[in-house]
C-alpha cells in the first residue's frame, strides 16, 4: 500500500494516496505514518486522518506485540551475537 501510495503521489493524485498511506498505517507501517504528518503539513491531510492513522498504528503494533513475539525476538538477536563472536575467533 505504500508504494502505490508514493506511485499515486508522485503521479500528482495526493487525496487518493493519502487513502493508501492511511492504509497501510493503521497495519502498522511506520514510513506510512510518517508521511500522513508530511501530507498534512502540505494540507493534504487532516488533523482527523492523521489522529485516526495515529490511532489505528499503535493498535496495530499492540496487536503485533506479545510475550512470546518478544522472547523470539530476543533469541533471534542472541542466536546472531554467538555467530557474529563465533566468526571472529581465529579457526572457524
Amino acid at each position: 500500500r505504500f508504494n502505490l501510495g508514493a506511485w499515486e503521489y508522485n503521479d500528482g493524485q495526493g487525496h487518493l494516496a493519502l487513502q493508501h498511506f492511511l492504509i497501510s498505517a493503521k497495519l502498522g507501517h511506520t514510513a506510512s505514518l510518517d508521511t500522513i504528518k508530511r501530507l498534512l503539513s502540505e494540507g493534504i491531510a487532516t488533523e482527523a486522518d492523521y489522529t485516526g492513522a495515529l490511532q489505528g498504528y499503535e493498535a496495530a503494533i499492540r496487536e503485533m506485540s506479545s510475550p512470546s513475539r518478544e522472547d523470539a525476538r530476543v533469541m533471534g538477536i542472541e542466536k546472531l551475537v554467538r555467530f557474529a563472536a563465533r566468526r571472529r575467533r581465529p579457526g572457524y
